[in-house]
């Protein structure tokens, strides 16, 4: 799974295209990703990593307006990933059958991102595993796991900025 993104130019009733292009990382999940720019176009793509390198991370790429992908082909991680989620906080699937299997469960976390600029930064947030898994001993005997959760979840948000020189 990947980003698409346009960046447009506006300039009084007049609207135009001024680029368009898609971010992935092979192997990686970007989920729900959010878009942010400056005035002079440059900007950023935040999104929770995730897939077989990264536990849900939050990370971004760097956009502009001549780009038709991330600049340098690079993704940067904000905040590493520090566990899988836990499967606690599942919604169940109520679709038909033939859109779900029976029973099927999909995490709630990972399902929102924000980025904004502002006075020459951006600012951006996503959702991550914030702290290492506990033991299913531990988690017993203290549902927080010492204060690094919640009974039923084990992400959290992430908040960052960067700033691209506008």
């Amino acid at each position: 799974m990947g980003a698409a993104f346009w960046i447009v130019n506006a300039a009084g009733d007049t609207v135009s295209l001024a680029s368009q292009g898609y971010a992935a990382a092979k192997g990686e999940e970007l989920l729900f990703p959010s878009v942010a720019a400056g005035p002079e176009g440059n900007g950023i793509i935040a999104f929770t990593l995730t897939g077989a390198d990264y536990f849900p991370s939050t990370a971004f790429g760097v956009i502009s307006k001549g780009s038709n992908g991330l600049v340098h082909n690079t993704i940067y991680v904000a905040d590493l990933g520090q566990a899988p989620q836990d499967g606690f906080t599942e919604y169940l699937c109520i679709a038909t059958s033939s859109q779900c299997p029976p029973f099927s469960y999909r995490p709630r976390w990972g399902d929102y991102t924000w980025a904004v600029w502002s006075g020459g930064k951006i600012f951006f947030s996503s959702e991550y595993i914030q702290y290492p898994a506990c033991s299913d001993t531990a988690f017993v005997s203290d549902t927080t796991c010492g204060g690094t959760r919640d009974p039923f979840a084990n992400w959290g948000t992430s908040l960052n900025s960067v700033s691209l020189g506008e």
